[in-house]
């Protein structure tokens, strides 16, 4: 495969094989995952951060730590979607990780929306450019994850992740 390239929103979700998602950009929402046990686990590290409503999670093995808030209470989140925001610091990423049935990760269909920056997305086996505007839907079975490539800049992504049976 190639390196990154850069391609308009609807042509990232046509050639992912991924449909778009009419109205996300609505959503002010992102992907919450179950809070890893006291000192972390293998898949999500985490800081609280009452203050800010926000807390510093390192995702599926990623670079970094990222703020991540969430817009229902772990403990009680608003099901069958999860709804939280990413704000991402130079150079960190979420790790690469598939949904489905029976795996760690749960098994959840996720929509990004980028609110701001730009970074590159691992789509399936695509690297594809991403930035401020794009709307990109993983289904179950699909691996994928997030970076941002910025030396500088900040990448926010909203997520809203809906649970499959």
């Amino acid at each position: 495969m190639s390196g990154p390239s850069r391609i308009s929103r609807r042509q990232l979700l046509v050639t992912s094989g991924l449909a778009p998602c009419a109205g996300i950009a609505a959503f002010l929402a992102t992907h919450v995952t179950e809070a890893a046990p006291v000192g972390g686990s293998a898949v999500h590290d985490f800081v609280d951060s009452p203050a800010s409503g926000t807390q510093q999670r390192r995702m599926h093995g990623g670079k970094g730590l990222l703020d991540v808030k969430f817009f229902f209470e772990p403990e009680r989140p608003a099901k069958p979607a999860l709804f939280l925001q990413y704000d991402m610091p130079p150079q960190s990423s979420e790790g690469v990780h598939t949904h489905g049935p029976g795996r760690v990760e749960g098994a959840w269909d996720e929509y990004y929306y980028i609110a701001e920056g730009e970074g590159r997305m691992r789509i399936g086996d695509d690297d594809v450019v991403v930035s401020a505007g794009d709307t990109i839907h993983t289904p179950l079975g699909v691996p994928h994850g997030i970076e941002n490539t910025s030396a500088t800049g900040r990448l926010r992504v909203f997520l809203v992740a809906v649970e499959r049976a």
